[in-house]
């Protein structure tokens, strides 16, 4: 009963807005959520993962105050056993912002792969047309990020966790071989490569291969 939440919330309170379109995909919906925003920032959701809400003031005030480019945060993985793990950031301290970290995070581990757990800016997307490709199984919301990524010039890494990520069954990453995932993995391979060509950092460059 989604459809009936969104819409009970949106009469309860007129900061809510409900938007219904027919389902073209997830990055379809994304691309149409985007061009509905109207606020400064954009936060991604996926439908079987959900927030910390004892979080909501933190990343509301990270929202309002920190001005960065690129914000991210750190988040929990739910099995369905129970089991919680904390993912967080490989840095020391509750936040990093220097650019060599923010690189070494994006392009040598898939802790960004996900559209989810982040702030972004809606000037930037709108400046540079970004949007989620459409058809794409796999990868689209890595790729989505990689490209913003690349557009950003400030960056804050919270080693705060807002959000848990669930692993189950059902979740679309469990229903592809492994020709299907590295099929997927090539484009995302050639992107990074594309983007790091402009960075001159051989240690980095390594990391990247070994990660690859």
């Amino acid at each position: 009963s989604s459809s009936q939440i969104c819409d009970e919330w949106q009469k309860k309170d007129d900061r809510f807005h409900a938007f219904h379109i027919e389902n073209g995909g997830v990055s379809n919906a994304r691309n149409y959520g985007i061009n509905h925003c109207s606020g400064n920032r954009i936060m991604f959701l996926d439908a079987d993962d959900y927030i910390d809400t004892s979080k909501w003031s933190f990343i509301l005030d990270k929202a309002k105050n920190d001005d960065s480019d690129f914000v991210a945060f750190a988040y929990y993985t739910l099995f369905d056993d129970g089991k919680v793990k904390d993912e967080l950031f490989d840095f020391d301290g509750d936040k990093a912002s220097d650019i060599k970290t923010a690189n070494r995070i994006m392009y040598a581990s898939s802790r960004l792969n996900a559209c989810w757990a982040k702030l972004f800016k809606k000037s930037i997307i709108d400046e540079w047309g970004l949007e989620f490709e459409r058809g794409v199984a796999i990868g689209e919301d890595a790729a989505f990020v990689t490209e913003y990524f690349s557009r950003c010039k400030s960056y804050s890494f919270y080693n705060e966790k807002m959000l848990y990520y669930r692993q189950h069954d059902a979740s679309a990453m469990r229903h592809y071989d492994i020709r299907e995932r590295l099929g997927y993995t090539y484009p995302l391979y050639d992107l990074a490569y594309r983007k790091l060509a402009k960075i001159d950092d051989k240690e980095l460059k390594d990391e990247v291969a070994v990660y690859y």
